[in-house]
């Protein structure tokens, strides 16, 4: 299964509810250089693709070669914690732009590989969170010097102006091999219905473990009960409805995609681990281990499937 995303700036109109729905990822440019630029439309972006349920969200920092490292990672910085202070909260990839604009110094590698260590040390997110942009078209072999694997590739082919999931070109696509390292999103076009597509070869569960949260807080991997659940939600939708990604109705009548009910179930195991951990007993991780046991039961799975078929669900949820 292809995870599909999209990464947008001021240049790019507001995502509709609509253009949401089918997206796993979801980045948008927030600064430029050492104060030199603050995207404005950073904000509303990155929370109305919160409030639509896109599960993964990020923010990404042109970066200049010549301009102070650290004083562009703090800058970076102060604008998520002001903006996004959710940010550490939920899953969320740091992207660095390592393009020449013409109006600034194209970055070294040891720059971009310095720029990610700074990052990490300073935001507390794991390495596998930041995903540096540096196109291969700029940077040839020099990208075998990167010390950060989880690489954003870019190759548009003819690059058509076609809705996204059309102008995909497969996940067995040479465009995938075009850079001297591993992709592992690639950015397949820029004219499509979203602007900017991106894809990432599988599944949200995986895209979650290469970015190494699991379970509500930051990790070097694993699985979850709210990724355990989502995607079960998700095959179940997906075997009766013949669609990856479908839409529910919730207790307020609004219609949402089904991508956001796993922050919903994330925020409900953070809220239980929180009492548990309160309580004492079962722990959180007994509690997980139990719920995983009943999501997995086949009846469980069918009763699911068959409840998800003309899908309604009512209730309150508390999603932050």
């Amino acid at each position: 299964m292809t995870t599909f995303g999209t990464d947008r700036s001021h240049h790019n109109r507001v995502l509709t509810k609509a253009q949401a729905v089918g997206l796993g990822l979801h980045t948008c440019k927030l600064t430029d250089g050492l104060r030199y630029f603050q995207d404005p439309s950073y904000q509303a972006q990155t929370n109305l693709a919160r409030q639509f349920g896109v599960p993964v969200l990020g923010a990404y920092h042109v970066l200049w070669g010549n301009r102070d490292i650290g004083g562009q990672v703090d800058w970076f910085i102060e604008r998520l914690d002001a903006l996004t202070p959710y940010w550490r909260t939920v899953p969320f990839v740091l992207q660095s732009d390592c393009e020449p604009f013409g109006y600034n110094v194209k970055p070294t590698i040891s720059q971009i590989n310095s720029f990610g260590d700074l990052l990490i040390e300073r935001s507390g997110l794991p390495s596998f969170a930041y995903t540096p942009y540096a196109p291969a078209w700029s940077y040839g072999g020099g990208l075998t010097m990167l010390r950060y694997g989880n690489y954003w590739g870019s190759n548009y082919g003819s690059n058509p102006a076609v809705p996204y999931r059309d102008a995909y070109p497969g996940d067995s696509s040479s465009r995938w091999a075009a850079a001297a390292v591993k992709t592992i999103i690639l950015q397949y076009g820029s004219v499509t219905d979203i602007g900017d597509a991106n894809a990432y070869r599988g599944d949200l569960a995986s895209l979650l473990n290469t970015i190494g949260w699991a379970g509500g807080s930051p990790s070097n991997g694993g699985s979850s009960m709210a990724t355990d659940a989502y995607n079960l939600l998700d095959g179940g939708i997906r075997s009766q409805t013949g669609k990856a990604y479908e839409t529910y109705t919730d207790g307020n009548g609004v219609t949402q995609p089904i991508a956001g009910i796993y922050n919903k179930l994330f925020w409900l195991e953070r809220n239980l681990s929180a009492q548990l951990d309160t309580v004492g007993k079962p722990t959180p991780a007994e509690l997980a281990t139990a719920v995983k046991a009943a999501l997995l039961d086949p009846e469980v799975m069918a009763a699911l499937a068959a409840a998800l078929a003309g899908v309604h669900i009512s209730g309150t949820f508390q999603t932050d």
